[in-house]
């Protein structure tokens, strides 16, 4: 797959796959932006990481009794839980929340929320019988108090045998864009997941399914992509709502995740299914510990998976299986503190290496972004109205019929308040770390 890669960037007068992929349209602009942001941002957790692994450590020494025992990388899942447990609380928290986190509350939620952010709402549709492909699907009709309908949702997300294997993917199954005569043809999705549900469960009963706390986070985060499409207002569908450059369709997906984290959105978004109490501060605050005990490890090893990504699809892609593990290796003892075993091959487990190929750094170029992008507009007020049409019209509207640069440059408030969350480096532009390295 490398070297096809490599072989067509060639033909096609490009120094390698990364610098083909930088050249569409991308904030990065070169390999060299985005690499340099990353090895900023996995210097920039080194300290943190070294101080959760030195916890980590003495967790395992405390457990084995050995004074002298070393942490390997196929303890960290173990202990990382047990760590969760130590600091958050026990696995009992999560399922305290299901009764919170029923999908019809959250949806008759996230719909308040969006009517007083936006002027949006998520209307439940009843659905035909040509409609239904299989049990438990939901239609929603997304309407805009101003203009009318946008378009139509569909969630499919029960569990069922033979379903693509993924915790969310929102496929379009019909684009938005302009017609003849001034009409807008309104966009059609898909919103696929695997939540487990009672036998028997309809389209009916589906709004019934109780969410986990990471269900309910990637739900947050599909819909932010959903919303952007609805949103999206262009003359052609092939720069159409999240058909932008690569490395900033996932702002606003994780800004979305935000909502999750703020008390005021939870009120909305998260209430008893019975007795309709919002879900209590303190179990909220265990779910969100639970989620992310060892935050730096964990953003440390997303930027060396970056880095492996951009490495991997450049000048010289490694050639053989053992030429891309000593890649990784290498580029895992300059930048984690955890490296792997010099036996394995974690190369074999990078499944986004297939479809973010030369472009994984645009997940830390997103979170980075959408933390900005929340300081700066809705921190202070997550449900302010003129905060959310300036989010609507200016960074969902335009889909990718906008230059990145010129998309955020207009969402940030203009070149001065830009600079304050960008730089310019290598011949693109890379975000500055400030905003996602405080959260650790």
């Amino acid at each position: 797959m490398l070297g096809c890669r490599h072989k067509l960037a060639r033909l096609l007068g490009y120094t390698s796959y990364a610098h083909f992929k930088a050249s569409d349209s991308t904030l990065a602009g070169s390999p060299g932006a985005a690499e340099s942001f990353l090895v900023d941002l996995a210097d920039q957790c080194r300290a943190h990481a070294d101080k959760e692994l030195a916890l980590l450590t003495h967790m395992k020494r405390q457990h084995t009794g050995d004074s002298g025992a070393v942490f390997q990388p196929w303890d960290q899942d173990y202990y990382t839980r047990q760590l969760a447990t130590q600091a958050c609380g026990p696995a009992a928290a999560a399922v305290a929340a299901f009764p919170y986190l029923q999908l019809g509350s959250v949806l008759a939620g996230l719909s308040e929320l969006l009517d007083r952010l936006m002027g949006l709402q998520l209307q439940q549709q009843p659905l035909s019988a040509k409609e239904a492909w299989a049990q438990g699907l939901v239609k929603l009709a997304v309407v805009c108090c101003e203009h009318g309908p946008l378009g139509t949702l569909y969630l499919d997300l029960v569990a069922r045998p033979g379903k693509v294997p993924s915790s969310g993917i929102l496929y379009p199954v019909r684009c938005g864009r302009e017609l003849p005569g001034g009409m807008y043809q309104q966009p059609i999705l898909c919103l696929v997941g695997n939540v487990a549900a009672a036998h028997g469960i309809g389209s009916a009963t589906a709004t019934q399914l109780l969410l986990s706390w990471k269900e309910f986070k990637t739900l947050l985060h599909e819909m932010g992509h959903a919303v952007h499409s609805m949103v999206s207002r262009t003359k052609y569908q092939h720069v159409w709502g999240t058909r932008c450059a690569q490395d900033i369709v996932e702002v606003p997906s994780h800004l979305w995740e935000h909502f999750a984290s703020d008390s005021r959105c939870l009120a909305l978004l998260a209430r008893h299914k019975s007795s309709r109490e919002p879900l209590p501060a303190q179990l909220a605050q265990q779910l969100a510990c639970r989620t992310s005990a060892t935050p730096a490890l964990e953003l440390q090893q997303q930027a060396l998976m970056s880095l492996v990504d951009l490495v991997y699809h450049g000048h010289l892609p490694p050639s053989s299986a053992h030429e891309s593990s000593s890649v990784w290796l290498s580029l895992a003892h300059q930048h984690s503190s955890l490296p792997p075993p010099q036996t394995t091959s974690p190369q074999a487990r990078f499944s986004h290496l297939t479809i973010y190929g030369a472009s994984y750094y645009s997940y830390l170029y997103a979170r980075c972004l959408s933390e900005a992008i929340w300081d700066t507009h809705l921190l202070q007020d997550p449900l302010n109205p003129h905060t959310g049409q300036l989010i609507k019209e200016l960074l969902l509207k335009p889909g990718g019929s906008l230059e990145p640069l010129d998309l955020l440059t207009s969402v940030l408030g203009g070149p001065v308040q830009r600079d304050k969350v960008l730089q310019a480096r290598h011949g693109g532009w890379c975000p500055k770390t400030d905003h996602l390295v405080k959260r650790m």
